[in-house]
């Protein structure tokens, strides 16, 4: 089993974009961004989240909106 890679561009409302690389998790519920990405974007939080890791730790995050389009699909996820 190897891992799965996709390049794709996010952007904010305003249309400034930013190109990154994800890693694919086929088992995800949100997609994460670099915090430094996500404030050259200026993405504002609009929740908060907690999520559980594998190991019972957990984590709480901001989450955001923002558009995204890879291999020519585009829409909007939370990140």
């Amino acid at each position: 089993m190897g891992l799965t890679y996709i390049d794709a561009e996010v952007a904010n409302f305003s249309s400034q974009a930013e190109r990154i690389r994800f890693l694919v998790d086929s088992g995800a519920n949100y997609s994460l961004l670099p915090q430094e990405v996500w404030q050259r974007l200026g993405l504002q939080p609009i929740r908060r989240i907690s999520a559980v890791l594998a190991d019972g730790s957990v984590l709480e995050r901001d989450v955001s909106e923002c558009r995204i389009r890879l291999e020519g699909i585009a829409g909007t996820t939370p990140v």
